[in-house]
């Protein structure tokens, strides 16, 4: 992917997705990551979407760095090497965008792109707990719903979803029940 080829906001977006990597002595760029730093942004589709399903973006944020945890601390090579499914999910998100007629690669296109491809470990999540990929799909891409974040704390009459993830929940074949 060419970096003329992305919005600044999603080039903030890698940014924060390579330092989680890195402070996670994962030394590798992968689908989690992004998903991570997608929900810092505060003005942005993911967390709307993730606020609307009832879920709180830091919680869900902080139970995805549990649920992947710290990596052995040794680099094995130089740089952050992206994974191959990030990889086709930057090029989905590229198609995506080109699909809309759009220039630039921009939050929206980057997290169609991670739903549609269906298979990371924040999608993996989200599904045992509950939600449809569909659903969210139709979410992110609901042309009505305008992308206000309230940023401050959060009110006694707003219910937040709390929630923890275990990962004997998940195998790399999908859920165990």
């Amino acid at each position: 992917m060419h970096p003329d080829s992305v919005s600044a906001e999603v080039k903030r977006i890698l940014v924060v997705a390579q330092q989680e990597s890195e402070k996670f002595h994962h030394y590798y760029l992968g689908v989690e990551h992004l998903f991570i730093a997608l929900t810092k942004n505060k003005s942005g589709v993911t967390q709307r979407v993730l606020r609307d399903l009832n879920i709180n973006p830091k919680q869900f944020r902080d139970s995805l760095r549990d649920f992947i945890g710290q990596g052995d601390g040794h680099r094995y090579w130089d740089g952050i090497v992206i994974t191959p499914r990030c990889q086709i999910i930057l090029g989905q998100a590229r198609e995506e965008s080109e699909n809309l007629g759009k220039e630039l690669i921009d939050e929206k296109s980057l997290l169609n792109a991670i739903f549609k491809e269906g298979e990371g470990i924040p999608i993996r999540v989200l599904e045992g707990l509950g939600f449809q990929t569909q659903m969210i799909l139709e979410m992110i891409n609901d042309s009505t719903l305008q992308v206000e974040v309230n940023t401050g704390p959060v009110s006694a009459g707003e219910q937040l979803v709390h929630f923890s993830i275990e990962k004997k929940k998940f195998t790399s074949g999908g859920r165990n029940n």
